[in-house]
């Protein structure tokens, strides 16, 4: 899978895709438009990740950084040796990052918050499910993870049904039209992950 970052402006937090690994931020643990944390990778290689957006005009970008560890155990930033990651994707309101002004009507109920919080970890298993069992769609040059069984192949426009979902989060019917995943209904798109879950556990 293509290394990627995914932010929620919302709730402040970053999601990156690297080396086929997963790893989650939380920005409000930063310098707004400019946050440095450091994270592991599996096999033991300390990196560094910035989050730079300066203001709601630019695109974010994020950058990996390698870093070397001394004969001391101290740690410091190799900026010469950057990996740029400019593939990303978006939700939520800009000024609820960088005023740290939550919107009253995303926070107005608890049920609220426990819906988004079920679909963030919903759509994280789906990042999961990409990294491990991902194929190349049968329309385009997408990764895809397929939709075979009917009952989860929901109508999506015109009598055309769902079979396969991008690792962008990306709805491709049967007649390879895209759409985005906001016209399945949440219950709907979380039924599609739990099949997806027990079908590649099988």
């Amino acid at each position: 899978m293509k290394n990627q970052f995914k932010i929620n402006y919302d709730k402040r937090k970053l999601k990156l895709i690297f080396n086929n690994e997963i790893f989650k931020f939380n920005l409000d643990d930063g310098d707004v438009g400019d946050f440095w944390h450091s994270f592991t990778l599996a096999n033991g290689v300390i990196k560094d990740i910035n989050f730079y957006q300066e203001d709601e005009f630019q695109t974010p970008i994020v950058s990996v950084y390698v870093v070397n560890v001394d004969k001391d155990d101290l740690l410091t930033i190799d900026t010469s040796q950057e990996t740029v990651i400019e593939k990303y994707k978006a939700k939520g309101e800009l000024n609820n990052y960088f005023n740290h002004v939550k919107d009253p009507e995303m926070i107005s109920t608890v049920w609220y918050d426990k819906l988004v919080e079920l679909i963030d970890e919903a759509l994280s298993t789906l990042d999961e499910l990409f990294i491990a069992h991902g194929e190349k769609s049968k329309y385009s040059q997408a990764i895809v993870l397929k939709i075979t069984h009917e009952d989860y192949q929901f109508n999506l426009e015109g009598g055309r049904y769902l079979t396969e979902i991008t690792d962008e989060w990306t709805l491709i019917d049967d007649s390879g039209y895209q759409y985005n995943s906001t016209v399945l209904e949440h219950s709907d798109l979380m039924e599609v992950i739990d099949y997806l879950n027990e079908k590649f556990a099988q």
